[in-house]
């Protein structure tokens, strides 16, 4: 756990996995890296996105959505206060849980 944070900084893993998840979304649904970088709002070099299409297809959409709103669910808890266990705990059981 004290890796996961480490390597996510001040901003957490919880963020940067719910971005790359809606990348690899936005990908399994065959969109192009012009699309992308509208809908995302975020600047991706032509290999980053084939990179992003790549891992896209080895997940598959059911499981990339599955996890995506896992993320959201966790997210949620931590921000309401329904847990006492940490980012990069609950993160970390919903990797298990979805990989």
């Amino acid at each position: 756990q004290i890796l996961l944070w480490r390597l996510t900084g001040e901003k957490g893993i919880l963020s940067h996995l719910q971005n790359r998840l809606f990348l690899l979304i936005l990908a399994s649904r065959g969109l192009t890296l012009d699309q992308a970088v509208k809908i995302s709002g975020r600047k991706l070099a032509d290999w980053q996105w084939a990179k992003i299409e790549n891992q896209a297809v080895r997940f598959g959409p059911a499981n990339l959505i599955s996890l995506f709103s896992g993320t959201l669910k966790v997210d949620q808890m931590i921000k309401k206060g329904q847990t006492d266990l940490s980012e990069c705990a609950l993160t970390s059981f919903l990797l298990l849980k979805y990989l």
